[in-house]
């Protein structure tokens, strides 16, 4: 089952036959007993918080799963400017981007072990810059090494510009409660 805030997206789910209940997600894991979830997800969720309701969402997920239970958070992306431009700054509710790498700190602080990121939805590549070929065999030597300097040149712009929209943050609780 899952929880959510946003009216439109309950009614959307709902009619297609989810289960889904009109809460907060802080709100809703304490009505629950410790110890008895096998996982909880957070699309798009953390982005919305400032630092310390995350670390106490966090906390109040690490003691109500199971152990050996696991947290999954995703969230726009901010090292991809493209994700940044068109979704994150899109919604006014959205309180600060998540780097990444910053995802860790807080798991950790909520006794999360081991944390594995991920990267997800890249940017199609027909929406991407294009590369020039770089084996053109009638090419001289300083041309085709012009070519590759600039197909360097523009894998790297990609990678910032285009990059995976998403990460994804899955933290595990080891230890049994």
């Amino acid at each position: 089952y899952g929880v959510d805030l946003d009216a439109d997206a309950l009614a959307i789910g709902q009619e297609r036959g989810l289960d889904l209940r009109h809460a907060g997600a802080l709100e809703h894991l304490q009505t629950l007993p410790d110890g008895t979830l096998g996982a909880v997800t957070m699309i798009q969720v953390i982005e919305h918080m400032g630092p310390e309701d995350l670390l106490s969402l966090l906390r109040t997920v690490y003691r109500k799963l199971a152990p050996y239970g696991f947290v999954v958070a995703e969230t726009i992306n901010p090292t991809c400017l493209y994700a940044l431009t068109n979704w994150y700054l899109m919604d006014p509710s959205h309180r600060a981007p998540v780097h990444p790498e910053t995802t860790r700190f807080p798991m950790a602080q909520a006794g999360f072990h081991p944390i594995e990121v991920r990267f997800l939805h890249p940017v199609p590549q027909d929406q991407q810059l294009e590369s020039l070929p770089v084996d053109a065999p009638e090419q001289p030597a300083a041309v085709a090494s012009l070519v590759a300097q600039l197909q360097r040149n523009t894998e790297q712009l990609n990678r910032v510009l285009y990059g995976p929209q998403d990460s994804g943050a899955i933290a595990h609780k080891t230890e049994p409660a």
